[in-house]
């Protein structure tokens, strides 16, 4: 909290960049451990389920309250996961979506 606003945004671009280096290889774990326990079908349903998902309605379940920074955390939050829906999506040959800029 302490921070400056420059400082936090460049701390959360900072993770959102880490974050997304590993959306195909985290995916691919995914369903390499799906394949492993014998649920990759419904591992993959459920994943390409998830591509349909638009950006104003998983920001409504991802969106934080009652702590200072909360506005800028939903936005940060919203964009990191809608950057794995996209790489899910992609990685299925889906259409992926717009996502709003935090």
């Amino acid at each position: 909290l302490a921070a400056s606003q420059e400082d936090r945004v460049e701390c959360l671009r900072n993770l959102e960049a880490q974050y997304n280096q590993g959306n195909f290889s985290s995916i691919r774990e995914v369903l390499k451990e799906a394949e492993r326990l014998g649920v990759r079908d419904q591992v993959k349903e459920k994943l390409q389920r998830l591509c349909s998902l638009k950006p104003d309605m998983y920001s409504q379940f991802l969106e934080i309250s009652g702590h200072p920074l909360d506005e800028l955390l939903s936005k940060f939050a919203g964009k990191v996961f809608g950057n794995r829906v996209n790489s899910i999506a992609e990685l299925f040959d889906l259409p992926t979506h717009e996502i709003p800029a935090w």
